[in-house]
């Protein structure tokens, strides 16, 4: 058994079942023979970029509709969130922030990924945040709908994407199929 001596260049990462450290290629090999080892991935630099989201999930229909998400807060649990122009003008849109590794008190992001995020959410740009987006508009539209009752109209509406149900879900989130079935029922 290899043994790590948690500090700044060793991090046990307990939630995650996993551990984060720097070692030499010896040792990885070392670890490679070990059953309990899944996998190991080398550190590496990665950049979050934008894509097309918003015409993939027809997001254009809800901004013609005047679907703002007003009333709804949501949270970004990410890298952090930096004060962009986007999210803090003309009205300062980030109402907290808690840093859990740096324990930091001032807004920041290591790499860009969750000021993106938090850009996606409050609609200045598939996955979470895109979701939180949509659940939002709906919610802004009929209050009272239950947890299941969203889940339900998302996951009905979604458009299938050509992929086995495995690697896409019930497909991709269509703001107007979501938008329409709600009309067709209330």
């Amino acid at each position: 058994m290899i043994k790590f001596k948690e500090d700044r260049k060793n991090i046990n990462l307990r939630l995650l079942n996993c551990y984060s450290t720097k070692i030499s290629p010896k040792k990885i090999n070392q670890l490679l023979q070990l059953t309990e080892i899944k996998s190991i991935y080398l550190d590496r630099k990665v950049n979050a970029l934008l894509n097309n989201a918003c015409p993939t999930i027809n997001a254009p229909y809800a901004w013609e509709n005047v679907k703002t998400g007003r009333g709804v807060t949501l949270a970004v649990i990410d890298a952090g969130i930096h004060p962009h122009e986007d999210l803090i003008t003309p009205t300062n849109r980030i109402i907290g922030f808690k840093d859990f590794i740096n324990n930091k008190a001032q807004t920041y992001d290591d790499n860009g990924h969750g000021t993106h995020v938090a850009g996606d959410m409050a609609g200045t740009s598939m996955a979470t945040p895109i979701c939180c987006g949509v659940i939002a508009l709906l919610l802004e539209s009929i209050p009272s709908l239950q947890p299941d009752q969203v889940k339900d109209l998302l996951m009905e509406t979604s458009g299938d994407m050509g992929f086995d149900r495995n690697a896409q879900g019930t497909g991709c989130v269509d703001v107007k199929n979501a938008f329409s079935r709600l009309l067709q029922n209330i």
